[in-house]
């Protein structure tokens, strides 16, 4: 996944380099490709947006921002909370991973170019996020009744054991006899 993600930073920084040569084809290319893209001059005016961009965001940015916090401050009016980035999203610049009121999740890549120019770049991460919950639901609570698992204690035991280690925790167990029948004739 993260050789993937290399192929693909490449790929948009030759795409930079082609745009100087022949704007045209530059143009082309961006409407056709799966990541959302806006470009904005020096002056952070927009000066291109795919319709990729359009689809997953909207027209939220007024202007192009400059920076992650700068990024999330123009689109918190529309509702739109940051969620905690896996370190294997991570790219050159900003990354800021949100969740948009319509349960997309959205990746925003924000990268300063030569000559002041920026570079957003908006990949729908909705089916990779949901893919990562289904994983840590398996992982951590029973399928059949949705209960946390021993993974999941001992990893709440972990996580909640103070540096001072005079915490006392109590584990209540009960197994019931016979409790088969009860289930098979009463459900």
């Amino acid at each position: 996944l993260q050789a993937k993600q290399q192929q693909r930073d490449m790929a948009l920084d030759r795409l930079v380099v082609v745009a100087a040569q022949n704007q045209a084809s530059f143009e082309l290319i961006l409407e056709n490709v799966t990541q959302g893209v806006s470009l904005s001059d020096a002056d952070g005016r927009i000066v291109y947006q795919n319709q990729m961009f359009r689809d997953l965001l909207g027209d939220v940015f007024l202007s192009t921002p400059t920076s992650k916090a700068e990024a999330l401050r123009q689109l918190a009016p529309h509702e739109i909370a940051e969620i905690e980035v896996d370190q294997s999203e991570k790219r050159n610049g900003d990354t800021a991973l949100i969740a948009l009121p319509d349960d997309r999740v959205v990746a925003l890549h924000l990268l300063k170019i030569e000559g002041g120019v920026f570079l957003i770049v908006a990949e729908d991460k909705t089916y990779e996020e949901s893919l990562k919950r289904s994983l840590y639901e398996l992982a951590f609570s029973d399928p059949l009744t949705g209960l946390d698992n021993r993974r999941q204690l001992h990893k709440t035991y972990q996580e909640s054991e103070p540096a001072s280690g005079s915490f006392y925790y109590w584990l209540a167990i009960a197994d019931l006899d016979h409790f088969k029948a009860v289930n098979d004739q009463h459900g």
